[in-house]
């Protein structure tokens, strides 16, 4: 086993940063994480699943076209769970694409 010259402990936004900056200072790098998934609570369950659930919801509730069209306007008078699952997925995918590109 080759020695490292960082380890890095959780794949956060925080542990990848300092692994990045590891690496472009010439230095062996490992990161260690405890999920089977890379990006940490923030990506995986806490943060960015959370925001895209409320955004689901608002866009689904028609609350971003009440501005538009006035308060009393609703787009959907029931939002079933089949509804909030598929504008779930949808968010997701794209806030989780926005998130790995920055």
């Amino acid at each position: 086993m080759q020695p490292f010259d960082l380890i890095v402990i959780g794949s956060g936004p925080g542990g990848q940063r300092a692994a990045i900056q590891g690496v472009k200072a010439g230095k062996r790098v490992a990161m260690i994480e405890r999920l089977n998934a890379v990006g940490g609570v923030c990506t995986n369950t806490g943060t960015i699943p959370s925001k895209t659930m409320r955004e689901a919801v608002l866009h689904l509730s028609g609350f971003y076209d009440k501005n538009f069209y006035g308060t009393n306007y609703n787009d959907n008078e029931a939002v079933t769970m089949a509804d909030l699952n598929s504008g779930f997925s949808t968010l997701w995918r794209t806030k989780l694409a926005s998130s790995r590109a920055s």
